[in-house]
């Protein structure tokens, strides 16, 4: 009898990762990833691994143990697209949309064929399945089948063309059985061809396998048992020499599954397995199930749309998922002293809201935990807790500032709401009346605090399109005719004359101004700077992107590249002033990027996001210090929303398109207390080669390594509060075991401080 299980029913378990909170050594990297997708599975000496939209999960069967892997880890990509274990090569191999592969015996080792993703003949190289016998891997991609010889990685042929179909077609599933091989062609059908034929290129050896009634045939499998194949009409098996359809998997499913000794087939919510005892398990699960495989014969192992792994044992069922975000969608995200707040997206192509988008996400490292911020589970009002778009931190008060794309602004300290503002407290909406529960009234696309503390908040396509909440708690809007008409208004910075500006999406930049009023906020004009000389001298008029370095200047990204105004004073005034291009290497830097954001480390040097990667710059823009791309680097994807440095810590967090992963650099905020200093390793141990770091300086602080008896040994200077140290003295010899002190001193030689530390060789 099928047995139904809901959500309801479920024995849920979270399991905890032990992603280390403490200090990560200078160049480290960190994902924050998303694992509530899994794709697809397979099981390797007693461990479950799975393709997951945060990359690879392994599950050890016996301990229990979970761990994930990613770009870090040495994996191509995170969107990986099939996963087999080749037991002839004792290997796991995982495929990907672009044609790569990745191998491994252990995930800590991975190696790469890269054939298929550099061969330029072929466009869509997506890899659909694979199947493998002793030293053979076959991989059916959107062109056709290609082989693989797994004793020295090497491809053997590939096959564009089978029978009398056209060439490259797509070849969704490959088996392998009683030395043929087998291969669904997408709607085309299911051909077969010997193993041992001299050449598979030749379209004459594969023959068309036909089902009774001419039916569809869309995935074919085998095990130890047989060959199967799924159609509309339910699973076939090869039973004396003939196809018949398996009488209590005859229903239609949309995915085949096979285990060494076990059939079964998935649809929708439901899974159907018989194992080799001839026992039927039919329930349900409230996810869409999207893969299986059935380890002991009656524990089974499932991955699901939305809610990760889930294990099926006795009937008891377990959701096996790391700590992480809801998605790896990341708009935009706030961080500083340790925590994460992520505002995934919540407007589509057009800037239209989407009425579903999720609430906010976030992370503490003081916990180690991921929670989802919304009406449901934090408290946030039902009026504003949907469609968050745009994110802000405040490391004076640790509070961040969450923008909503229709429903307005929340307020949120240590993960806890504070306060929340829709059009009811006084924020401009699009079109009169005020409705709070509308989806497109308060589109709040920005939020900067003023040096004299007011908040203020840019609006997109709002009737005034800036506001403000005063010290007193009050919002005032700024008169609406002070602008020019149908603003489309981006995101917001103010700077240090308390002058407000604003992205005109697609016109330039909008600064309002008080005019040397700061006291009447209503007594300001609105300045627009665009591209043109004694304009702005913008380089074009679709800005991306604003920033206040630490010497006041305004940094601008545009799609073509950064430009910087250097007399925001001029601006307050009310006086338009042109803005100037760096220059690296003779040319303008990042002429032809789409700088998406940009962010000042501590050692005010520019971290920009681009369209390309992300780009360290120093603190002029003349010289880049840092390029990071997916092919270089552990970076998710090249196009980068949003990237922000943790004051704090130093830690560079970089939005991709794919998801949150960070970076650990070497600059952080100048500390004010002696108390701030921390060096770290602490003691350095035998072996240790990587940077000491000296953590508490203030900006730009010289840093004089010296022993315990006061011999200098080094000295170097402090990026922001930060100095790094090779462990190496002035002749470049690694220093003796000992007691060493570091001696901070600021640039005129005020805020002296002692950090002492430890070698031991």
């Amino acid at each position: 009898m099928r047995t139904q299980i809901f959500i309801g029913l479920l024995l849920f378990r979270l399991v905890s990762l032990g992603q280390s909170a403490l200090q990560q050594p200078i160049g480290a990297w960190r994902a924050y990833l998303s694992h509530t997708q899994v794709r697809a599975l397979t099981e390797k000496d007693r461990t479950v691994f799975a393709i997951s939209s945060g990359g690879l999960l392994s599950y050890e069967l016996e301990t229990g143990t979970l761990r994930t892997y990613a770009t870090i880890e040495g994996l191509s990509g995170i969107d990986g697209t099939a996963i087999h274990y080749a037991a002839g090569a004792d290997k796991v191999y995982i495929g990907y949309a672009d044609g790569q592969i990745d191998y491994f015996s252990d995930p800590l080792q991975i190696g790469y064929y890269s054939d298929i993703s550099r061969n330029s003949f072929y466009t869509d190289k997506r890899i659909n399945d694979f199947a493998s016998d002793p030293n053979r891997l076959y991989v059916a991609t959107n062109f056709g089948l290609v082989v693989y010889n797994t004793d020295n990685n090497l491809p053997v042929t590939d096959i564009a063309q089978f029978a009398g179909n056209p060439s490259r077609l797509a070849v969704t599933s490959v088996t392998v059985y009683e030395g043929y091989i087998w291969i669904v062609i997408q709607n085309t059908g299911l051909y077969k061809a010997p193993v041992s034929a001299p050449n598979l290129k030749d379209p004459t050896v594969w023959t068309q396998v036909t089902l009774p009634g001419n039916v569809p045939v869309r995935e074919v499998a085998a095990n130890t048992q047989g060959i199967y194949v799924r159609s509309q009409p339910g699973i076939y098996e090869w039973v004396d020499s003939a196809w018949q359809v398996i009488p209590r998997l005859s229903d239609g499913f949309d995915k085949l599954v096979i285990s060494p000794r076990s059939v079964g087939g998935l649809s929708n919510l439901r899974a159907a397995i018989i194992n080799p005892e001839g026992v039927l398990y039919d329930f349900s699960l409230p996810s869409p199930i999207l893969d299986a495989i059935v380890t002991d014969d009656r524990r089974f192992y499932l991955g699901t749309s939305f809610f990760g792994m889930y294990e099926f044992d006795n009937w008891n069922f377990t959701r096996l998922i790391p700590p992480g975000p809801g998605s790896n969608e990341c708009n935009r995200i706030a961080v500083g002293n340790g925590e994460i707040y992520v505002a995934p997206k919540g407007y589509d192509q057009i800037y239209s809201p989407i009425p579903s988008a999720a609430g906010v996400y976030y992370y503490t490292a003081a916990t180690q935990t991921w929670s989802v911020l919304d009406s449901v589970n934090n408290g946030i009002p039902d009026d504003v807790s949907t469609g968050f778009a745009r994110a802000w931190y405040d490391n004076e008060t640790d509070k961040a500032y969450m923008a909503s794309w229709g429903r307005g602004l929340v307020i949120l300290q240590d993960g806890v709401l504070e306060a929340g503002y829709t059009c009811e407290d006084g924020l401009p909406i699009i079109s009169p009346p005020c409705d709070p529960d509308g989806l497109s009234n308060t589109r709040v696309s920005g939020v900067a605090p003023d040096p004299l503390g007011n908040i203020w908040v840019s609006l997109d396509f709002a009737l005034p399109p800036l506001a403000v909440r005063k010290t007193d708690g009050q919002w005032t809007q700024i008169p609406n005719n002070k602008f020019p008409a149908n603003n489309h208004i981006g995101d917001l910075i103010t700077d240090d004359y308390g002058n407000a500006w604003m992205i005109n999406i697609e016109k330039g930049l909008l600064v309002y101004t008080s005019a040397g009023t700061p006291d009447d906020l209503l007594d300001g004009r609105v300045l627009t700077l665009q591209s043109g000389i004694n304009q702005g001298n913008l380089p074009v008029n679709d800005v991306r992107s604003l920033a206040l370095d630490q010497d006041g200047f305004v940094w601008v990204g545009t799609t073509k590249g950064v430009t910087v105004f250097f007399d925001p004073f001029s601006i307050s005034q009310g006086r338009i002033v042109d803005a100037s291009v760096p220059v690296y290497e003779q040319q303008p830097l990042l002429k032809n990027s789409v700088v998406n954001a940009i962010a000042v480390d501590g050692g005010n040097r520019k971290w920009l996001a681009t369209d390309n990667g992300v780009y360290l710059v120093s603190e002029t823009g003349d010289e880049v210090i840092l390029q990071f791309t997916a092919d270089n680097s552990p970076l998710l994807a090249d196009r980068v929303n949003d990237v922000e440095v943790d004051a704090a810590t130093g830690e560079v967090y970089f939005a991709t398109e794919l998801g949150l992963i960070s970076y650990q650099g070497d600059a952080t905020a100048g500390a004010t207390r002696c108390d701030d200093v921390l060096v770290f390793p602490n003691p350095v141990k035998p072996g240790f080669e990587g940077d000491i770091v000296i953590r508490g300086a203030s900006r730009e602080s010289a840093v004089k390594i010296t022993t315990i008896s006061g011999m200098l040994v080094r000295e170097i200077t402090a990026q922001g509060g930060t100095a790094v140290w090779d462990g190496r003295d002035l002749y470049g010899n690694p220093v003796r075991s000992g007691i060493y002190l570091a001696l901070i001193a600021g640039r005129n030689g005020e805020n002296g401080c002692i950090g002492k530390f430890s070698v031991i060789r």
